[in-house]
């Protein structure tokens, strides 16, 4: 059995730990006062799971560490084609030309020639 307010586990077939009893103790209920007390789950409180998997066998961490590894090798090829496909894609629009920067041009330049 467990206990209903802390969840540690109780010999007894008692409601509450003997920690929990002292504790009440020092806050009694006032006499004619109703208590009901919720139904005991039959499982145990749930505890909150540890994100970290725990492996049984260092075998099942070596083969997960294996499937992060080549994970991660396909990600770095992928990457890397990406790059190179752009820089090839970045060369090939400049094909070797300077480039024409007209950066705030928005005029047509218009010769004057002088009558004199």
């Amino acid at each position: 059995m467990h206990c209903m307010k802390c969840g540690a586990e109780i010999n007894n077939s008692g409601v509450f730990c003997e920690n929990c009893l002292a504790e009440m103790e020092k806050y009694p209920v006032k006499p004619n006062i109703t208590v009901t007390l919720p139904e005991r789950p039959a499982t145990p409180v749930a505890r909150k799971r540890n994100r970290r998997h725990k492996y049984q066998q260092p075998e099942d961490q070596i083969r997960h560490l294996r499937k992060v590894r080549n994970w991660l090798a396909v990600l770095l090829c992928v990457v890397t084609l990406a790059l190179a496909g752009a820089a090839l894609m970045i060369l090939h629009l400049l094909d070797g030309k300077p480039m024409d920067l007209d950066f705030g041009r928005n005029y047509s330049a218009v010769e004057i020639i002088d009558a004199n």
